[in-house]
C-alpha cells in the first residue's frame, strides 16, 4: 500500500505529493500577495512582516481546516500500528470504533462553540489588530473544517459498523 510507504508519507509531509501541492501553493500565494500589498502601501519591511503574520494565520486556518476532512477521507493521516499484532482484528475494530465515536462527539461540541464565536465576531465586527481582517473568517473556516471532519468520521463509523469486524484491517 503506497499510503504507508515512507516515500508517500515524506511526500505528504513535505508538500511534494500531488495532494499537498495545491494547499502549499495556496498558502504561499496568500502570504506573498499580502506582503506585496503591504509593501505597496509604504508600510516598510518591518511593518509588513508583522502584518504578514496575520495574513498567514488566517490563511493557514483556512488551509489546514479545509484539508482535515479531505485527509481523513483519503487515509492520508499517519497511523501508528505498534500493537496491531497483539490486539488483532477485534482490538483494531473496537479501537477505531471508540476513536471515531469520541472524536465525532467532541467535534460536534466544538462546532457548537466555534459557530457561536463566529456569529459573535461577525455581530461585533471583530477584526485582527494590524490590518483588520474580519476574525469571523477564521472561526467560520474552523467551524466548516471541523464539520466536514465530523461528517467524514460519522460516515466512516457507519461503514465500519455495516462491514463488521470480518477482514477488518
Amino acid at each position: 500500500d503506497d499510503r504507508r510507504s515512507p516515500c508517500r508519507l515524506n511526500q505528504i509531509a513535505h508538500g511534494s505529493g500531488d495532494r499537498a501541492q495545491p494547499l502549499e501553493l495556496g498558502s504561499e500565494s496568500l502570504a506573498g500577495a499580502g506582503r506585496e500589498h503591504l509593501l505597496e502601501l509604504g508600510e516598510g519591511r518591518a511593518g509588513a512582516t508583522h502584518r504578514d503574520a496575520e495574513i498567514v494565520q488566517i490563511g493557514m486556518s483556512l488551509v489546514v481546516m479545509m484539508a482535515m476532512p479531505y485527509a481523513t477521507a483519503n487515509g492520508a493521516h499517519i497511523r501508528v500500528d505498534i500493537f496491531d499484532s497483539r490486539i488483532g482484528a477485534w482490538g483494531r475494530f473496537l479501537g477505531d470504533l471508540m476513536a471515531r465515536s469520541v472524536g465525532a462527539y467532541i467535534l460536534f461540541l466544538l462546532i457548537d462553540k466555534t459557530w457561536d464565536k463566529a456569529l459573535d465576531a461577525h455581530e461585533y465586527g471583530d477584526v485582527t489588530n494590524m490590518i483588520e481582517i474580519p476574525v469571523w473568517i477564521a472561526y467560520g473556516s474552523i467551524t466548516i473544517g471541523m464539520g466536514g471532519y465530523a461528517v467524514v468520521l460519522v460516515v466512516q463509523l457507519l461503514l465500519q459498523l455495516i462491514s463488521g469486524v470480518r477482514d477488518y484491517e
